[in-house]
């Protein structure tokens, strides 16, 4: 988990809420919400998260219609 966001960051920078590499302590949260993050681009919006339903990481990139 930490290595795949982190390689995002490396990749896009740091995400839509300034959030840089990841750090394990500050990350985890309660089971009912999912760890996530963001990147905003002019016409691009890319997710990274990890669904509380299927517990697997999941990678949306969304684009608007031409």
């Amino acid at each position: 988990m930490g290595k795949i966001i982190d390689r995002m960051v490396n990749i896009f920078g740091p995400d839509s809420n300034e959030r840089g590499f990841f750090d394990f302590a500050s990350e985890i949260k309660a089971e009912n919400e999912p760890i996530h993050r963001t990147w905003e681009f002019e016409t691009t919006t890319i997710y990274l998260g990890r669904e509380s339903l299927n517990e697997k990481f999941s990678l949306v990139i969304t684009v608007p219609n031409p």
